[in-house]
């Protein structure tokens, strides 16, 4: 692989974690509003269901850490490409139809001969 598509193909791999990581705390987003109405509908205390409450918000609690890190990562990953002399670029917008990372700003991979 050239030197010079690195950067995107990382990008790529960056942006599919963030994105799992995303996927992940909306599915606890929801898990929890679950919980929430399943313990009015079924009346039961909040000090009964706090346990279970409690291990979700952990939950979100964490995987928002492993995303915060992820992006530090990210970022990280960037400056040393710049560092490396790479003129592509890591970050930007992620075009989700296209596929393409946009930055009008630097060049990307795609634009680099």
């Amino acid at each position: 692989m050239d030197v010079a598509f690195y950067p995107a193909h990382l990008a790529a791999k960056f942006h599919a974690a963030e994105a799992a990581k995303e996927a992940s705390m909306r599915a606890d987003a929801e898990l929890m509003a679950a919980l929430m109405s399943a313990r009015s509908e079924l009346k039961v205390s909040a000090p009964a269901a706090q346990r279970v409450i409690g291990a979700v918000v952990e939950s979100i609690a964490q995987t928002g850490k492993a995303q915060e890190a992820l992006c530090q990562a990210h970022t990280s990953a960037e400056a040393l490409g710049r560092k490396m002399g790479l003129r592509t670029t890591m970050t930007g917008v992620w075009k989700e139809l296209t596929g393409v990372l946009v930055d009008s700003d630097r060049p990307v991979a795609s634009q680099v001969a």
